[in-house]
């Protein structure tokens, strides 16, 4: 029986010595990278994550990590220039031109699960490396669009409250918050638009939600251990998949001759930095 309890005692020990469960939480700083139009940018947006993480040893100086994690990621979108505004009307669709002040915040959190390989590096610092994949949940955008006709700068001029719940607005939609209307004068006749609209108000259909539920990201940091499990760390996550969906990502800048909006084939890419603070047992 003895022997029974010292082989359990052993087990333990090494099952012990080999994996490891632990928590981080921290800030993320983020934006999105890609080809822009010649009047819009992206700029950094905070956010948060926090979760769990599980580790196996290999050797004394290898190990590998899964994490589950919430990660708050987004960017800021602006653009301000010449572009168009789509005026929908019982009767027909108003193609405008004149100047778009946008100003965008938009939030994408995820549920990541990042699979890293780690090197320590004596007993203070780690280096990792690897692949996680992100499914995006509840993504939403908040701002502001100003603009001013420049065919009928006394007749069409407005601000709207941008509400975007990106997997849940309808084409044409104003939003749930929306308390009241702005008026313009088109062709004549007073045109109520509503102050608060959705992130699909000036798209006639919904194909597709204009950011994609899937993202796969690298993601390469170090930890530096204040005691035996206490540490501090910084990551880098950088995507590899589109983050916006090309069926619904339209150009600013202008519409087409025959009255249709162009699509952007282009690839925005999540950068996300992280400062963290875990603990490790």
């Amino acid at each position: 029986m003895k022997y029974r309890i010292v082989a359990l005692f052993l087990l333990v020990a090494h099952l012990a010595s080999t994996q490891s469960i632990g928590v981080r939480a921290g800030w993320n700083f983020n934006t999105f990278s890609g080809p822009l139009e010649a009047n819009e940018s992206y700029a950094y947006t905070n956010g948060i994550h926090f979760g769990i993480n599980y580790g196996y040893k290999l050797s004394s100086t290898f190990m590998v990590r899964a994490e589950l994690l919430y990660n708050q990621t987004g960017t800021k979108q602006k653009f301000d220039g010449p572009s168009y505004y789509l005026i929908y009307t019982p009767e027909k669709t108003v193609y405008e031109k004149g100047r778009r002040l946008l100003d965008l915040e938009i939030t994408t959190s995820y549920i990541s699960l990042p699979i890293t390989a780690v090197f320590q590096l004596g007993k203070k610092w780690e280096v990792y490396g690897g692949l996680s994949p992100n499914f995006l949940i509840n993504p939403s955008g908040r701002g502001t669009v100003r603009f001013y006709s420049s065919e009928h700068p006394n007749d069409i001029i407005m601000k709207q409250t941008l509400d975007y719940s990106y997997f849940k607005d309808e084409a044409l939609g104003a939003s749930t918050t929306n308390t009241g209307y702005v008026k313009i004068i088109v062709e004549g006749e007073v045109v109520n638009l509503p102050k608060a609209v959705g992130a699909y108000y000036q798209n006639d259909v919904k194909s597709a939600n204009r950011l994609n539920w899937l993202n796969l990201s690298t993601v390469a940091g170090v930890n530096y251990f204040l005691n035996r499990g206490f540490y501090i760390g910084g990551r880098v996550e950088y995507g590899l998949f589109d983050v916006t969906n090309n069926q619904m990502d339209f150009t600013l800048e202008k519409y087409n001759d025959d009255f249709s909006v162009s699509k952007r084939d282009d690839k925005d890419i999540q950068l996300t930095f992280q400062a963290s603070l875990g603990f490790r047992f």
